[in-house]
């Protein structure tokens, strides 16, 4: 399963807009945290059955 954070698994064109978006945060006094760039089908199939499991409890 991949879960990834890093900036760098992301498509070229948005990892510009990711790393702007995070400068323009910083300038503004704003910190931000990135939780997610990237997951494959295996993680995506893991949070639907984790989210489908507690929201029917």
């Amino acid at each position: 399963m991949i879960n990834s954070r890093k900036i760098e698994d992301l498509h070229p064109n948005l990892q510009i807009l990711c790393r702007q978006f995070i400068a323009d945060c910083l300038d503004a006094g704003v910190e931000v945290s990135i939780t997610l760039t990237y997951r494959d089908n295996e993680y995506q199939s893991f949070m639907y059955v984790e989210c489908v499991c507690r929201c029917c409890k």
